[in-house]
């Protein structure tokens, strides 16, 4: 499966690279120390100034910002949030949100029978969509797509509850835990299982199955 090498290559340099963990952990980890040291007011602040200097800083050196503007985009909408309800945590709001939409999207993708993974890697890959939801290859896809599902509604549901009891810093840890590194152990996981998984399935690969059915790159073939 020569696009899980792609994907392995693309996981290890992300795990190496220390902007990821600045752009990760930064933002929450400034909000809540100055939260604690001087309120809400300065924790926006600070939270949106570091946003500020990391688009900055990149532009500096000369390096890709896209990364950095769209996190300065969600840090900008979560401090907005937490100062519309008035409370720091409102903070982690977007996160809980678009955490129970991924999930729920993998979720119902699984159950109409087009896997969540099996779309991605559509458009990531160029695989034909026929392949990946072929008998033998979308039990593969399905499966890795409810792990995602887990872990997105997993996260959001222990989120919400933290939220409820107003439980800042258990909330800061656990967006921590469970968002990048999380995140990371899934993709590592979806690289390792897939693969074994269609080896077990014995389903066509990507070229037999262009081979037979004529598809191109991203053509659609519906096997379901």
């Amino acid at each position: 499966m020569p696009g899980f090498v792609g994907v392995r290559v693309r996981l290890g340099d992300l795990m190496a690279d220390r902007r990821v963990l600045v752009d990760t952990f930064g933002p929450p980890l400034v909000f809540v120390a100055a939260n604690g040291l001087g309120g809400l007011q300065v924790a926006a602040a600070a939270a949106i100034g570091l946003a500020v200097v990391r688009v900055l800083w990149r532009l500096l050196r000369r390096e890709r910002a896209a990364h950095a503007l769209a996190g300065m985009g969600g840090v900008t909408f979560s401090v907005g949030l937490a100062v519309l309800t008035g409370e720091a945590a409102g903070y982690f709001l977007p996160g809980i949100i678009s955490g129970f939409a991924s999930g729920t999207a993998a979720l119902v993708s699984v159950l109409v029978g087009r896997p969540l993974v099996a779309i991605v890697a559509w458009f990531a890959y160029g695989w034909p969509l026929g392949w990946s939801l072929h008998p033998r290859v979308r039990p593969a896809f399905r499966e890795v797509s409810l792990l995602w599902a887990a872990l997105y509604l997993g996260r959001s549901v222990v989120q919400t509850f933290l939220l409820l009891r107003g439980s800042l810093s258990a909330l800061v840890l656990t967006a921590l835990v469970l968002g990048w590194p999380a995140s990371a152990l899934a993709a590592v996981i979806t690289y390792r299982y897939v693969p074994w998984r269609l080896n077990e399935l014995a389903g066509p690969s990507v070229a037999e199955f262009r081979t037979r059915t004529g598809a191109g790159r991203t053509g659609r073939v519906d096997l379901a």
